[in-house]
């Protein structure tokens, strides 16, 4: 499963199971959408989803990198009085229940901030503000290379030396054992 998707799915259920943040937004308002799941008069609700994924190579030999993801909690809410306080206050109990919680912290190798904008749009008679989320997380995600070929045989030469008999020890370019090993061979 790709590390974003991981990602949007536990923070889900760690907004699902927190008593503060279901308190003022029924679980069943809690979605991982890509698109806005929500008309105005089944707010409050919150969207999680990964807006954006950049990816450094940080190795030669295997397809390793350090991924930056943004991960957007959006939060949306439809009154006509105090709905940025309302928002403000959902907000509140999400920052906790992620900033707080191991099991956020732990999903990635370094949370590198947040930042929180608002917008708002009229959708008919009732207005709807939109407070964004946007936690920087940064992860490595590692791509092995498949090998589909077999080792079926191996020639080993070995050049034995004697560091005693010889004062500049090193390789004298005899070779003393040579062998060759296949593996489809019986007792190999």
């Amino acid at each position: 499963m790709l590390a974003r998707q991981e990602i949007r799915e536990k923070v889900i259920e760690i907004l699902r199971n927190n008593a503060a943040v279901t308190a003022l937004v029924s679980a069943d308002n809690i979605h991982n959408m890509k698109i806005t799941p929500f008309e105005g008069k089944f707010l409050p609700g919150i969207n999680i989803l990964t807006q954006k994924q950049d990816a450094e190579l940080k190795s030669l030999n295997v397809a390793r990198f350090e991924a930056t993801l943004t991960l957007n909690v959006e939060i949306y809410v439809s009154e006509m009085r105090g709905y940025a306080s309302t928002a403000d206050e959902i907000a509140e109990a999400v920052e906790e229940a992620l900033l707080a919680n191991p099991e956020f912290t732990n999903l990635s190798t370094n949370t590198i901030g947040y930042s929180v904008e608002y917008s708002t749009y009229d959708q008919g008679a009732r207005p709807i503000l939109l407070e964004i989320l946007s936690f920087n997380l940064t992860y490595y995600q590692e791509y092995k290379p498949k090998i589909t070929d077999t080792l079926d045989n191996i020639h080993i030469s070995v050049d034995g030396i004697e560091p005693i008999a010889d004062p500049a020890p090193g390789p004298d370019g005899r070779i003393e054992f040579e062998t060759d090993i296949n593996f489809n061979e019986e007792g190999a």
